[in-house]
């Protein structure tokens, strides 16, 4: 099973995703505003979420810095 992760197409945001899709995982184009919404929904295993919807999703997502 492959992992999707959030994909941010910002500029700031390129380095999270450095060779992410050779190695095997399913990168989802998604705006900020709408990622927390595609977690719930279970459409995205990981993603950079916005430090606001962090709150929303305690318990459900393990946080990495």
């Amino acid at each position: 099973m492959a992992i999707n992760v959030g994909w941010v197409p910002y500029l700031s945001c390129e380095p999270i995703y450095f060779d992410m899709e050779r190695r095997g995982l399913n990168l989802i184009s998604l705006v900020p505003s709408t990622i927390t919404a595609a977690a719930q929904k279970g459409q995205i295993d990981a993603a950079p979420f916005p430090i606001v919807d962090c709150a929303q999703m305690e318990g459900e997502f393990n946080y990495m810095s």
